[in-house]
């Protein structure tokens, strides 16, 4: 049973950079495809890479956190994976350049037979934005409208098991700066036929479409 290889989209919007005296257009169709498959549920392997396009690159890694007997978090490598596991994945992106970059945007799907672990995605000074398979981004806990008995309106916090994707709008990243996005997902179930990964409709329908565009004048 596997889970192919995780896809990270990469967005860059408006982002304005001086080369030299004269100006330039550039568009980018962007799109990271992060290799170290795993196998779902019998073999999985951590093997962070770091695909380079331009000056911005991003190295995505995966752990498994296990708790010891006095209840402590530590971390090991993935190597295999059951329903109730715990992936933590994370994303660090590097600007190699000396030259800030702007309008940073990451998004991240959930893979599918995994659920979003509420209140695990992290950037240190950034806030995570959630969607389900609709794509309308929004802070988690996501609501939304429902019809109740009486035929009125009402708002119903969505099931964290419907979170498909994760995003976080990076902004600016530094010259030779780097800034690391985290998530966590909870090994949910076996799929038949036995495929789990980022690459079902379920998980890139959120994602689907979008490009990444540099910009540099």
């Amino acid at each position: 049973m596997s889970i192919t290889k995780p896809r990270i989209w990469l967005r860059l919007y408006g982002s304005r950079c001086k080369q030299q005296a004269g100006k330039l257009a550039l568009a980018l169709a962007l799109l990271l495809i992060v290799s170290g498959p795993m196998q779902a549920f019998a073999q999985a392997r951590s093997t962070p890479s770091a695909p380079t396009q331009g000056p911005l690159s991003v190295v995505l890694s995966q752990v498994k956190v296990i708790k010891d007997p006095e209840g402590r978090e530590r971390y090991a490598p993935v190597e295999t994976v059951v329903p109730g596991d715990v992936i933590e994945y994370r994303a660090t992106y590097r600007n190699s350049s000396a030259t800030p970059m702007s309008g940073v945007e990451a998004t991240l799907p959930v893979p599918k037979g995994t659920n979003y672990l509420p209140k695990s995605a992290s950037a240190q000074g950034f806030t995570a934005e959630a969607a389900t398979p609709d794509g309308r981004f929004a802070p988690e806990p996501l609501m939304r409208k429902v019809t109740g008995p009486d035929g009125k309106l009402r708002d119903e916090t969505v099931p964290y098991s419907e979170y498909r994707t994760l995003r976080w709008m990076l902004g600016r990243i530094a010259g030779k700066g780097e800034v690391t996005v985290k998530a966590r997902v909870q090994v949910e179930r076996y799929e038949s036929p036995a495929r789990i990964g980022l690459n079902s409709p379920q998980s890139d329908s959120a994602a689907r479409g979008k490009s990444a565009a540099l910009a540099n004048r």
